[in-house]
């Protein structure tokens, strides 16, 4: 080997390392820490949504940003001070300091270089109340945006409990639809069993291959809807899937069942809905801002004081206090000013508008949930005692065809049957769960702490 291909190996060599170490840092980044979070419980899933969330982070952000809009416009209440220095050359030798009175005994200074400062101390004494406006404008828009960080809490927490329970739902789902199909893989075998011996018809066996590959094709979505919604919750707490590892989430039952009164609920969802908060504040600001805008027929009055320090090439320094107070008013604007104000009137007259809109969405969504809740709520009653019956049905149905004396559609109709009763009855369990967490959320009560006090893991 000469000393070029030498040199060319032991490069090839030292790139393929570098790659692997990359490769492996890379993996390791992937794999860090967030990813060895195993989640088993609502709860657990719920903390975590909301810890990883990028909504939230955005919403806080938001929040910090009107905070700091708020502490700004609030120091424009206070003295401002200012320093300013210049140094200009000129071509001809400029007089270094101002000339305050004409004395031939002693003439001024002259420098081609002069360098000037400037320390100005500035306070408004009236602005016609522009300056509160804004101040409150930003203080409205602050609570907007508390407002709105707790209102994407809620919609975070919704959307991981949602998904949580649907994983929960698919998957019981998929346990009843296991159990269907092994049901009907014995009848299948027991008929397969009796046409060998002639003992019974090809349809019976043409019967229970229909209603098996039925089954089957049945099992086939319900799988991939429980795949997906796997798939999603682990999307939506930044976890692999098989760190929520499915069949071991827990199920969870509400733990206290109150009547629901619509009106007291509208009520209080007007008076605690996050979207509503906003909106109302949204319309303090807007109302700030007509203020502010109608400010500006008055004049601003400002005080001012300032120390001036001249000094130039070849000449000592010297200064000099200023002080005075100033006026002004703008005469003619040429119309700004009218349409200025005009439209933060429309402004306002909007949000205003987009509160009670938002208002009445809220009552009529708060209807809507109330209803769903108790709809679910009675479908669970009903239901629950639906599959008792056609459990018994099915159990009694396939003891008589085991003995000979029952009719094979009689228990392929009641294993659907039962099957059809428990999805059902799952949906009405984890659909009353779902509407109840939709609307403590227009309500303005879900919170972490809410849903502890309302829902427990199921034993």
């Amino acid at each position: 080997m000469t000393m070029g291909s030498y040199q060319r190996f032991i490069v090839t060599v030292f790139a393929m390392v570098l790659s692997n170490i990359t490769a492996l840092h890379a993996q390791t980044i992937s794999t860090d820490s967030r990813q060895d979070v195993i989640v088993r419980t609502l709860f657990e899933a719920i903390e975590r949504g909301l810890s990883v969330d990028p909504r939230m982070a955005a919403a806080y952000a938001q929040e910090k940003a009107a905070a700091a809009a708020v502490r700004a416009t609030t120091a424009t209440l206070l003295p401002s001070l200012s320093a300013e220095g210049t140094a200009t050359r000129f071509k001809e030798a400029m007089i270094a300091a101002p000339l305050h009175r004409f004395d031939p005994t002693a003439p001024p200074m002259f420098a081609r270089t002069l360098v000037q400062s400037r320390w100005t101390a500035a306070y408004t004494l009236f602005d016609g109340g522009a300056r509160r406006a804004t101040i409150r404008e930003a203080e409205a828009t602050q609570h907007s945006a508390s407002a709105t960080t707790n209102g994407v809490e809620m919609t975070v927490i919704e959307a991981v409990a949602t998904t949580y329970l649907s994983v929960i739902a698919w998957r019981e789902l998929n346990v009843a639809e296991d159990r269907r199909l092994n049901s009907l893989r014995g009848e299948r075998d027991r008929v397969q069993q009796l046409f060998d011996v002639g003992r019974t018809p090809r349809v019976s066996l043409l019967r229970a291959d229909a209603a098996l590959a039925i089954a089957t094709a049945s099992k086939v979505a319900t799988a991939q809807q429980f795949e997906a919604s796997a798939h999603e919750l682990a999307r939506r707490l930044a976890v692999r899937t098989d760190a929520i590892s499915p069949p071991q989430l827990t199920s969870v039952v509400t733990t206290r069942i109150n009547a629901l009164n619509v009106d007291q609920l509208v009520s209080r969802a007007i008076e605690a809905n996050p979207q509503i908060t906003t909106a109302r504040y949204d319309v303090e600001a807007k109302r700030a801002a007509e203020r502010g805008t109608r400010a500006s027929w008055f004049p601003t009055i400002q005080l001012a004081a300032a120390v001036v320090t001249y000094a130039g090439s070849g000449v000592d320094l010297t200064g000099e206090w200023q002080g005075g107070i100033a006026v002004s008013y703008p005469i003619f604007t040429g119309g700004a000013r009218v349409h200025r104000i005009a439209g933060a009137a429309a402004a306002r007259e909007a949000a205003e508008s987009s509160l009670r809109a938002r208002e009445l969405e809220l009552a009529i969504g708060v209807d809507r949930l109330t209803a769903k809740v108790l709809e679910n709520r009675a479908r669970v009653t009903a239901l629950t005692a639906a599959v008792t019956h056609v459990e018994e049905v099915a159990r009694i149905e396939q003891l008589a065809l085991s003995a000979g004396a029952g009719v094979q559609s009689d228990f392929l109709r009641a294993e659907a049957d039962v099957f059809t009763a428990r999805a059902d009855l799952v949906r009405a369990e984890h659909g009353e769960i779902t509407a109840l967490i939709a609307l403590a959320g227009a309500t303005g009560d879900l919170s972490p702490t809410w849903l502890h006090d309302s829902l427990e893991n199921r034993r």
